[in-house]
């Protein structure tokens, strides 16, 4: 959390955050980006397989950043995907810091999902989740559509697996970058 990480909530974070007309999300990306430049600038990174992956808001973390930084090589995202107007707005089922100031002035979560394309991508939302699996796979189908016009449709994989809540699948998140960074079969994933 940069210089506000003495202040440890994340609520806190961000109360002081808005005062100097940033927010919580804004810290915490900015901190994501100097992570992932730092992971560039060292000798012993192999930068070609750098991947991201969180769950909740470390998957808006995941997502964002591959959105911003295109020497990302895989993304996986659990339990975040939706749309800023239900998940956030309508639904309500998030507290004030996972609120962006005027985000749907700009655009919406599928958006900023789309922005990753071409980067292989696996969305993860589990039927269980408090971030509702029909949602998320709604607002997938935008972001499938993306890849697909570029020719790329089988890099974004949307799963909803049974009895997974608002977890990190530990084993589905590492077969995915064991495909995708490792064995260098970047279109062949089942889950």
């Amino acid at each position: 959390m940069g210089d506000l990480s003495h202040l440890g909530s994340h609520l806190r974070i961000d109360a002081v955050a808005r005062v100097t007309g940033g927010t919580w999300y804004g810290e915490i990306i900015t901190d994501a980006l100097w992570l992932i430049e730092n992971l560039h600038n060292e000798p012993n990174v192999d930068t070609s397989r750098i991947g991201t992956a969180g769950t909740s808001t470390g998957g808006a973390l995941s997502m964002i950043a591959s959105a911003l930084d295109k020497r990302i090589a895989a993304t996986y995202i659990q339990g975040y995907l939706g749309s800023f107007r239900k998940t956030f707005g309508i639904r309500g089922n998030h507290c004030l810091c996972g609120h962006i100031p005027g985000i749907l002035k700009v655009c919406d979560m599928s958006d900023i999902g789309s922005l990753i394309a071409p980067t292989p991508v696996l969305f993860i939302n589990g039927k269980a989740d408090i971030f509702f699996y029909k949602d998320a796979k709604m607002e997938f189908n935008k972001i499938y559509t993306t890849y697909k016009n570029l020719g790329v449709q089988e890099k974004a994989i949307f799963l909803a697996p049974e009895g997974v809540d608002h977890e990190f699948s530990v084993e589905i998140a590492t077969e995915w970058f064991s495909k995708q960074l490792i064995e260098n079969d970047k279109t062949d994933f089942n889950g």
